[in-house]
């Protein structure tokens, strides 16, 4: 039987890595604009496709290649406006930091 301590160490364990993961899926659609909305592939090639964006992603910052800076928006509505609901993810120049905090948050 789990005691009440282990129960709040995992519900703990289970909210931190969910943030990781949101932010992770956060920094995806930043950076690659198909996966703001619906991708109309067919499963397989959608989860190749969202292979790839996450690749690419470990790869540019691997190299410290930023995050695109969010563009600035023009009054004129030529684009139908499609960026609504947008949600702005903090940029993070380099993973170094956030590798440093999820080394000292589960293995130090």
């Amino acid at each position: 039987m789990h005691s009440l301590t282990q129960d709040v160490i995992c519900i703990r364990a289970h909210k931190r890595t969910r943030c990781v993961v949101e932010r992770g899926i956060g920094q995806l659609k930043w950076r690659f604009h198909v996966l703001h909305g619906e991708i109309r592939l067919t499963p397989e090639k959608a989860s190749r496709v969202i292979t790839v964006c996450a690749i690419l992603h470990n790869l540019c910052k691997q190299h410290n290649i930023p995050q695109p800076e969010e563009e600035e928006e023009e009054d004129d509505d030529d684009n139908g406006g499609g960026d609504e609901g947008r949600v702005a993810v903090p940029v993070q120049q380099s993973g170094v930091a956030y590798r440093a905090h999820y080394t000292n948050t589960h293995f130090g």
